[in-house]
């Protein structure tokens, strides 16, 4: 299961809380914010510091995908160390 929740604004940044499990069904929901944010002039930051797991999907959409374009706090150390090319 996973929630996404409207955290804070921050500048120019809109924060999300995301808690759960991140798989690949959810990569859509989770496009349509950073989308949506983009079109508005402001960037996107997902907190992701209760996240529990997230499926090879989801890995790609964060290192690969349109994940990329968002600031991540807290991520797992796996999708850390990806973004972070340790």
């Amino acid at each position: 299961m996973l929630s996404i929740s409207f955290a804070a604004v921050v500048d120019d940044r809109i924060v999300y809380a995301v808690v759960g499990d991140v798989s690949t069904i959810h990569l859509v929901r989770l496009e349509q914010i950073i989308n949506n944010s983009l079109a508005k002039g402001m960037k996107v930051c997902f907190d992701m510091s209760a996240v529990m797991t997230l499926d090879g999907g989801a890995v790609h959409f964060f290192t690969e995908g349109r994940g990329r374009l968002a600031t991540l706090v807290g991520p797992p150390p796996p999708l850390d160390e990806f973004r972070s090319g340790r």
